[in-house]
């Protein structure tokens, strides 16, 4: 399982670092779309909708959606709009996930409210990806800073919740997860936040608000990936999917990146100036 791992992060990783700086800026929007797409397919799966029409029904209303969040590519106030929105979202996650852990479990039952869940959980992140791609000649690196956070707080995570992990973070939710890896993960982020500013000659200041903003970023990751691990854990299953050996299913591996992309592209809208 492990060199499964291994081998699919050797060649994913390159892969997508290459496509964020290489592809041109349809391209790359077209490359997350795809990516989108097979995640909403496993999220109906999920939610127990086995028949293959109401698979592509939701299919068809995702790519429906994407095309309506392309549309506002040109207007910046209508994307830091979806991206406030989506940081409440994501607050709301973290009750659901707070009440689950408690033994209240108040996830909305509906399937309709549930389809509409996977949309607030993929579309803003990939809108949040391509505009902050598309920002400019620093956007491509932007957006490679944030997947390099989310891989090295993941792993830093992992290897320190796997030797010093004590202290359960939401043992209803996810059993594996620790907040010493928490503690790790944090540290890692606000390293590579600090390094990353102090390698571009900012001030003391902006090095401080990058750090922070590493950081929210980090703590949003965890929620991403405790809701989607509840989710999992109310559908009886150990992965989304199984398309990727070692990692599971193409949400195993987004899970992280759909509530951090958005904050972190919040953030940058704020401070992109300083930055």
């Amino acid at each position: 399982m492990l060199r499964a791992r291994l081998l699919t992060a050797a060649i994913l990783i390159p892969l997508v670092v290459w496509g964020v700086i290489a592809l041109p800026p349809p391209l790359f929007a077209l490359f997350l779309a795809v990516i989108v797409v097979v995640g909403a397919w496993e999220w109906a799966g999920l939610l127990g909708w086995s028949k293959q029409n109401q698979r592509l029904g939701y299919l068809m209303l995702v790519l429906a959606t994407l095309i309506g969040a392309n549309s506002l590519m040109n207007e910046p106030w209508a994307i830091r709009a979806v991206m406030i929105l989506s940081v409440i979202w994501w607050l709301l996650c973290l009750l659901w996930i707070i009440n689950y852990q408690r033994g209240r479990d108040t996830l909305p039952r509906s399937p309709i409210l549930l389809g509409l869940a996977g949309l607030l959980v993929m579309i803003p992140g990939w809108l949040g990806l391509v505009a902050m791609r598309n920002s400019g000649p620093d956007g491509p690196y932007w957006v490679v800073l944030l997947f390099l956070l989310i891989w090295c707080a993941d792993s830093t995570a992992y290897v320190t919740g796997r030797r010093w992990g004590k202290t359960r973070l939401a043992d209803k939710v996810s059993p594996g997860k620790t907040w010493e890896g928490v503690g790790g993960a944090a540290l890692a982020g606000t390293l590579l936040g600090s390094a990353y500013a102090l390698a571009n000659s900012l001030g003391l200041f902006n090095v401080l608000l990058m750090t922070a903003l590493c950081l929210l970023t980090i703590m949003f990751s965890v929620v991403g990936d405790l809701l989607e691990s509840l989710f999992k854990r109310r559908a009886g299953v150990k992965d989304s999917g199984d398309l990727l050996p070692g990692h599971g299913g193409v949400l195993d591996r987004i899970d992280s990146l759909t509530a951090a992309a958005p904050v972190f592209a919040l953030g940058l809208t704020i401070f992109g100036e300083r930055l």
